[in-house]
């Protein structure tokens, strides 16, 4: 088999057949020798939105026993996310800042971490580290996947759940004041 083209010690732009193609050998020896190897996906398909576009960080960790491989990953996604479901970006950003601070409570660690994104092209970013074990994946697009699955996407779902909830009680209360004018207005033309 052709061996994948990895630049070490840079980024690298990697397609969904081109992530196939890195094992976790191969995450482990970058992580273990060239800290700053990182992985670029342009979109993860299969999200309820566009716009969500992942960086993945292998790096070794020294710890109890042999040490383990943690994959950080930077999610980068652009406002157009919240207004794809018509939520309000900001009831968005505060509905996941509670909801990640409520994972980071339950694993007992700083698992996410939302903010602005650096980056010019994106606007919010989450990051996230999670140590995997070789046998809950096995190459580099198994851990996006699994990575995604697993914690981005119930975290994205239940914000954006929340987020709606409290979007949905602005336009009750919209509706209310407009009843409550065109009433108003109603009896003042009548008298």
């Amino acid at each position: 088999m052709k061996r994948a083209m990895i630049k070490t010690g840079q980024g690298n732009s990697v397609s969904g057949k081109l992530a196939k193609e890195i094992s976790y050998e191969d995450l482990v020896s970058y992580g273990k020798r060239a800290k700053q190897t990182y992985f670029h996906f342009e979109e993860v398909p299969d999200f309820p939105f566009p716009g969500l576009s992942p960086t993945l960080y292998p790096i070794w960790e020294e710890g109890e026993g042999d040490g383990c491989l943690v994959l950080y990953a930077d999610y980068n996604f652009l406002p157009q996310a919240a207004l794809y479901l018509s939520v309000n970006i900001d009831y968005l950003m505060e509905e996941m800042e509670k909801v990640a601070e409520q994972a980071n409570n339950n694993a007992g660690h700083q698992m996410f971490e939302i903010a602005y994104a650096a980056e010019e092209d994106y606007d919010y970013m989450i990051s996230i580290g999670v140590a995997i074990d070789p046998e809950e994946a096995s190459n580099l697009y198994d851990y996006l996947e699994f990575i995604s699955l697993t914690y981005i996407y119930p975290l994205f779902v239940s914000s954006l759940r929340f987020a709606a909830l409290r979007h949905q009680e602005d336009l009750k209360q919209l509706i209310e004041d407009m009843n409550e004018i065109m009433y108003e207005d109603s009896e003042n033309q009548s008298s």
